[in-house]
This record gives C-alpha cells, sequence and structure tokens, in this order.
C-alpha cells in the first residue's frame, strides 16, 4: 500500500512496479497532486502498469488529515524553498511546509517506510537545521533514519541531480 505527497506524476509508483517486478503488488491508496495535469499522467500511466485509480486523491497535501494507512509513504515536496536556484525562503515559503505535512502524517499514521526527497540545498549550511529537525521528530516518534544526498548519474541516469533522500523506518 504506497501514498504519495507531491505525487508528480507517479515515479514512486513506477520505481517500486520496476523494482518488485510481479514479486509484490503495489497498490495506490492515496495521492496529493495539485497539478491536474500531472495527475492526468500519473493516472495514465498506472493505468497502463496495470493499477487502478489510487483510492483517494488529494488536491492539497496540508488537508489530507484522513489520508488510508499505508505500508510506505513518499513524498517529493516542491524543491524551490530550499533550491539554490529559487529564492530559497525555505519555511518562509508556504510550499516549505508541504515537507512538514509528509513527516506530520508519519508521526500519526505510522507507515513502516517513509521516503523524503528534495534538491541538496536542504542540506546545506542554511537550510541543514530543518533536515536535522525532521530526523529528530522521526527518530523520537520510533523512526530509524538513513539521509544523504546522492546524485543519479551515479545511479545510471544520465543525468547529475544531486538530491537529499531521506528513508525512515520503523524500529
Amino acid at each position: 500500500r504506497l501514498g504519495s505527497d507531491c505525487a508528480g506524476i507517479g515515479s514512486d509508483f513506477v520505481s517500486l512496479k520496476v523494482s518488485l517486478g510481479d514479486e509484490l503488488k503495489v497498490v495506490r491508496k492515496f495521492v496529493a497532486e495539485m497539478n491536474a495535469t500531472k495527475l492526468q499522467w500519473l493516472q495514465a500511466i498506472e493505468s497502463h502498469l496495470g493499477n487502478s485509480t489510487p483510492d483517494v486523491i488529494y488536491a492539497d497535501v496540508m488537508n489530507r488529515d484522513r489520508a488510508p494507512d499505508v505500508d510506505v509513504m513518499i513524498s517529493g515536496a516542491p524543491c524551490p524553498p530550499f533550491s539554490s536556484a529559487g529564492k530559497g525562503k525555505a519555511m518562509a515559503d508556504a510550499r516549505g511546509w508541504l515537507l512538514l505535512s509528509s513527516v506530520k502524517y508519519a508521526v500519526m499514521r505510522k507507515p513502516p517506510v517513509l521516503g523524503l526527497k528534495n534538491v541538496k540545498g536542504l542540506a546545506n549550511v542554511k537550510n541543514k537545521w530543518i533536515l536535522k529537525r525532521i530526523q529528530r521528530i522521526l527518530k523520537l516518534a520510533g523512526y530509524k533514519c538513513y539521509c544523504a544526498v546522492m546524485d543519479t548519474k551515479e545511479h545510471g541516469i544520465p543525468q547529475s541531480r544531486p538530491r537529499v533522500y531521506l528513508i525512515a523506518s520503523l524500529k
């Protein structure tokens, strides 16, 4: 059972589907995505791969407190608040709070696995306190956290996109 905040076109589902093959059925229980075009793509891709429409679709991550329980929760919260290419306002940018909404879901609903992805600027000197606070909150909620900056080009993708990946698993 998969849940996604800021789901985009559903690359999290595609990745799990490709990685797991037919060994384990991946069912998307909910998505939170405000961009209607991305949502259409997500639904078309998942339908092509044999998945039904998610049980629940939220247009607003901040208003999905009743989201169903999942086994894996993925969040690709907007990057501009933490990006050197953006204005870098961090939590002064309303989009920065979307990341914390995903953390709130994890603390409240306790999915066994949580994955957060964002630009490497989240780990820079200016924003590192946010990343550290997220890890502390998750640890207090019973999660073990693994966090690293990784570049996609080092993992077989022909594009350099350094990103912060935080994976939290219940102890």
